[in-house]
Formats: C-alpha cells, structure tokens, sequence
C-alpha cells in the first residue's frame, strides 16, 4: 500500500493505523501517533512513553491492551536518542512516582527490557518490581530488576530473597537493560551480557510496577524509556539487535 499524501475524515473512519503504512502523525505541530517497531511473535507489551503514546494518565501499550497507569511519573522529558524512538521518557522523582501497568508475565521464561537514566546511585531503586506482600493474593511472590549502589540488580523468591549483581554504572546517563529468565538469569547491558546467575524463579500473577517496588516505595530517580516485556528468554543476538535496531525481528 502506497500511503496517502494526506488524510480527512473520510479517509480513515474506521481505520486502523499503525506503523506499516503510517510512521508518524501531527495535528497542527502536535505529534499524535508515532509508530513502534512491530510486534514479535513473542511481544506482551511495550511503552514507548512517548507523549503521543500518553493519554492523561495512560501509558498505552502499542503492541496491545495492558495500558499502564501513571501515578505522578513526569512526561515529555528527553529520551534515550536512540535510532527507533522519538526521544522522549517519563522521570521518575525517587519518592512516589511509578507507572502500574497491572501485570506480568507468568511463564517460566520470559524478558524485560529499558532504558534508563540513573540520576542518584544511592539505595534501593526499582525500574520494574513486584515484591512478595504478606496477605496480598496479587503479591504471591517477588521479582524485580532494581538499581542498587550504582549496579543493576535482579531480586527473586518467596520468603528467602535471591539476588545478584551487574557491573557498576554511570549516573546521568541513558543505559539500556535487559533481564532474561529461562534456564538462568541474565542481565545485559547496551546489548552485551553482563552477569547471570541461576536463582530460584518463583513469579507467579503478580502485579508490575514500573519505577517502583509497588506503590510502598524504593522509587526509581531518574528517567525511564521504551519498557518491553516478552514471553520468552531472548537471546544474546536477540538482545544484541534489540539495542542496536530496536527490533528482535
């Protein structure tokens, strides 16, 4: 399909947009939609939280219908400048700031992906968690990918806690992070792994918080790009592609 020189009313009633045809759209300066890489087969959800992909505070999921909720994150910050996004992000105030985004995915394998751009390397700050609650049936088990004295840190379990370490990184700066389970733990950083480990996976129906534990704290400072979930472990070329064309395709 050749895509029109310009769109009306009577065009698209009807429609549905996305970024085969259409890559951007603007009404009067203002960009409305911006079109992801397309979904893979192994896609769950992705927020580009871009200001075209915000709606009050709805951080919509363009790959589907797990729209997030946004609980004080600022929008419209800069973004990773990365080759497939359009250079916007949320920032997270380290205090009470997180986006819910109501789930995660219970398989035995699956991958979390980010930017993000620490600005205080002090404490525990989650970039998605969901820790084990006592009396919460949402909360039966924890996990979470955390920023903690300045390293990547991944947490699991029930009760007794497993974690483990990434290298040390840089505040200020945009890093893109991704953890995968499967037959271990892996965390990449800027597409090249980092550290693994084969602690106990134990998530089960939890609810995810992007840039916080839950709403009870260990907030994220900083800002927090192009979040995606996936239902399998990828792979180090997969991984390897994500970072540098934003694609696993």
């Amino acid at each position: 399909m050749i895509p029109p020189t310009s769109i009306d009313g009577t065009d698209i009633t009807g429609a549905t947009i996305d970024g085969t045809d259409v890559q951007e759209i603007t009404v009067d300066g203002q960009t409305v939609f911006t079109a992801g890489p397309p979904r893979p087969p192994s896609g769950v959800a992705y927020y580009t939280f871009n200001n075209a992909d915000t709606s009050g505070a709805t951080a919509i999921d363009v790959w589907g219908s797990n729209n997030g909720t946004i609980s004080g994150a600022t929008t419209g910050v800069t973004g990773a400048n990365d080759t497939y996004n359009t250079a916007e992000a949320y920032n997270f105030d380290g205090l009470n700031d997180f986006v819910d985004t109501g789930f995660i995915p219970n398989t035995n394998s699956f991958s979390f992906s980010c930017f993000f751009k620490p600005e205080s390397g002090s404490g525990t700050q989650y970039l998605i968690g969901n820790p084990s609650v006592s009396g919460d049936l949402n909360h039966t088990a924890g996990f979470g990918v955390r920023f903690v004295d300045g390293n990547v840190n991944v947490l699991s379990g029930s009760g007794n806690f497993n974690g483990f370490n990434g290298s040390s990184l840089a505040l200020n700066t945009y890093h893109h992070v991704v953890v995968t389970h499967g037959t271990n733990w892996n965390i990449y950083i800027d597409g090249t792994i980092d550290a693994t480990s084969s602690i106990v996976y134990d998530v089960t129906d939890v609810e995810a918080y992007i840039g916080a534990s839950d709403n009870y704290g260990d907030n994220f400072d900083g800002s927090i790009d192009d979040v995606r979930y996936y239902d399998k472990e990828l792979t180090s070329t997969e991984v390897s592609d994500l970072y540098n064309t934003g694609s696993i395709l």
